[in-house]
Parts: C-alpha cells; structure tokens; sequence
C-alpha cells in the first residue's frame, strides 16, 4: 500500500517520526526552495517545486518551525505548501499571533487540518498554554493526531467535529484531490457523516470561559459558527484576535464583515486571512 487508504494511513502512523525521510530530489529542491527569501516571486518556487510533483511520496517527515511533521503533499496542498515554503505560510498570521501571547493563553484551530497552526502555537506557548484544535475528517485528523504525539505535547486538545449553527451530525464533503478543501457546503467531494457541535458549546464543554485568539478556516462555513456565537454569547467571551480565512476578491467575506460589526477591528488584511482584533471597551 502507498498510505492513501485508511488502513494504509493507519499503517504509516505506525512508523515513528523520522523513518519517513524524503527522496534525494525532493530534500534537495526543498532545500533550496526553504532558503529563498520572501521576497522572491512564488513562481520561481512553484516552477522548483514542479521539478518533483509526480515524484512525491505519500509521506514525509519534516521540521516546520523546528517541530516535526509528518506531512502529506500529494493530497492536501495546505501540507505541500509548508513542506516547501514554511519561511512564506501565513507569516503576518503567525507575527501577530506571538506578539499576543501571554501565561494560560488559549487558543482555538477551528480547520486545524494536519496541525500546522496547533503545531506552531504549542510550539510557542510550551506549558504555559492550552491548544484545542478541532477537525472532522478522520483521516486528517489521524494526522493531526500523529503531529502533535510525534512532538510530546500533552497541552493540545482535539475535537473530533465540526463547528457550526448546531449540535448532533452534518455531511462533510470530502476533496480527496485536495483534502484542505473539504467542506461541509456540498461542493461535490465525497459524503462522510460527522459530528457537530457549536462554538459556544465547545467552550462550555471545555469550560473556556474566553479564548484568548481563534483561527477559522472551514472553506466558506465561517459564518455558521460565527453568526450563533456572537448572537447567543456575552461579549465578554468574545475572543481577542480572530485570523478568518478571507480570500473574496470583491472585498471582505460576510463572516468578516459580521465580525467588524460585533466589536472587532481589522488588524491586517493577509493574503489568504484577515486577522481582526478585539476592539478594546
């Protein structure tokens, strides 16, 4: 098996970090395409990166941010972008994002995919915070899983579901082509049944009375979790920083909009995110 079934994935989780090591080609157009300064236009990584495409493994293990992962490029493109460009992944995202920390900071990964950002942030708060990463799919939540084992980190928490306006089961539309883009808006990919929850929900769950920062990327269900919680919830409980995937080219999505109008501010317009900040009482 090459790792694309279930039962191949559970297989390769069974395989320590660092017995996944990559090619010859592919560890060296990754060492050059990690070394570029990002000023460099993308298109001179892309074109490096094309070098390999045909030629990736299912799995690779690698070290983004200094903490190891495990990641898949052949099918979330999400995990192909950090294995060749970590120095370009949502640089102002993460920027703000440490300049907020603090002791018991708590943060939410809501579309924590392979655990990029979860990764990162338990990176950065060591024991002094507490990480919940929420993702449905199951088999990139196996991933998830693994990345946050494969680095010891006992301060992340993972919700096997989904956000939004309900509580009980949805229809995850799964992209197999391209598994960051799953969605639960019916976009074609193949039905799995998981279960959901509410955002308010989950902080009572987990008794978080207010998150301190919040990351949303659900491809276009961001309003579902959004238009419950700041219509149900004191705003007192209202994180302090919200990074919202944003990517409409006629302004900003209706998620973000919402949340200017319910106390936030925009902090920075990023490529992909908006990062808006609690506007201060």
């Amino acid at each position: 098996m090459d790792g694309t079934t279930e039962d191949g994935q559970n297989q390769e989780n069974d395989r320590p970090f660092g017995e996944m090591k990559p090619t010859r080609g592919l560890a060296f157009v990754a060492s050059i395409t990690r070394r570029l300064p990002v000023w460099i236009p993308r298109r001179v990584v892309y074109a490096l990166r094309r070098l390999v495409k045909r030629n990736l493994p299912h799995a690779v293990d690698a070290q983004i941010f200094g903490q190891g992962m495990r990641l898949h490029p052949r099918d979330n493109l999400s995990e192909n972008r950090v294995l060749f460009m970590p120095q370009h992944f949502d640089t102002e995202e993460r920027k703000a994002l440490s300049e907020s920390l603090h002791d018991e900071f708590t943060f939410l990964d809501i579309g924590a995919n392979a655990g990029v950002y979860s990764i990162f942030m338990a990176s950065q708060l060591g024991a002094r915070g507490r990480i919940i990463s929420v993702e449905p799919d199951p088999e990139i939540r196996q991933r998830l899983e693994f990345n946050v084992a494969a680095n010891g980190y006992n301060n992340v928490t993972i919700v096997p579901k989904a956000l939004s306006d309900s509580t009980g089961t949805l229809r995850l539309y799964v992209d197999r082509e391209n598994r960051g883009q799953s969605s639960l808006i019916d976009s074609g990919g193949t039905p799995v049944e998981v279960g959901c929850t509410t955002l308010e929900q989950l902080l009572d769950d987990l008794q978080i009375k207010t998150p301190d920062a919040m990351k949303i990327d659900v491809e276009g269900a961001e309003l579902s979790i959004l238009r419950p919680f700041f219509e149900s919830v004191a705003p007192d409980r209202f994180p302090g920083l919200i990074i919202l995937e944003s990517m409409r080219r006629d302004g900003l999505s209706e998620a973000a909009q919402l949340a200017l109008k319910n106390g936030y501010r925009l902090r920075k317009q990023a490529k992909m995110n908006v990062i808006l900040e609690k506007v201060a009482e």
